[in-house]
């Protein structure tokens, strides 16, 4: 005979609908600069959602700069992407130059310090765009432990002085700074029906 734990299934149950929320939060969020940059491309395309094919070459469509002395977060061309809200990170993913290597940084409110997200490794698997963690552009860098973001800022910190950014996605969820109630979305009541139906259907299944 199984012993029916209602803490256990609607424990599993809001695991599950956190998992499914978690989105790329840092999608056609507000991107400005600071420094100098070649490109002439809206350095809005970095946060666009779409990736190059692998191997692109690294000024063909991309946010790129040059930068030949050694990259200082105070004086180095950086892009700063400004979320609508203070979200919970826990995945990124970064396409850019392949034999570079970046930082990412965040903040976890407005005017506060920046401290390192992520430092972007070099892959030289090939040459111009390499997406990492993965160039399966879907594998994501997990962080050890999720963090409240308010904004990242990116900008290279090793690497042959031309550098280049096509894609920066964060995954998550909302944070500790939710925005105020509205109305929910047709997606999030399929979300809670289903939720509901999968308890319901614990219950069900209880036996005496």
């Amino acid at each position: 005979m199984k012993k029916f734990v209602p803490g256990l299934c609607l424990a599993a149950l809001l695991g599950a609908s956190a998992w499914a929320a978690s989105t790329n939060v840092a999608l056609n969020q507000p991107v400005t600069a600071s420094g100098t940059f070649g490109s002439s491309v809206s350095y809005s395309t970095i946060d666009d959602g779409t990736f190059f094919p692998e191997n692109t070459y690294w000024q063909n469509g991309t946010v790129w700069w040059n930068d030949s002395s050694n990259p200082d977060p105070s004086t180095t061309p950086a892009l700063t992407i400004t979320l609508d809200q203070t979200y919970s990170i826990s995945g990124i993913i970064v396409q850019a130059d392949n034999n570079d290597s970046y930082t990412l940084q965040y903040r976890s409110s407005s005017g506060g310090p920046w401290q390192t997200l992520w430092n972007v490794p070099f892959d030289f698997n090939g040459g111009g765009l390499a997406t990492r963690p993965n160039t399966d552009q879907t594998t994501q860098y997990i962080l050890a432990t999720p963090v409240d973001v308010e904004a990242v800022k990116f900008f290279a910190n090793q690497g042959d002085g031309d550098y280049s950014v096509s894609e920066i996605q964060l995954f998550g969820t909302p944070g500790s700074t939710p925005p105020p109630p509205s109305v929910p979305e047709p997606a999030s009541v399929g979300l809670m029906t289903a939720g509901a139906s999968a308890l319901l259907l614990c219950f069900c299944r209880r036996k005496a």
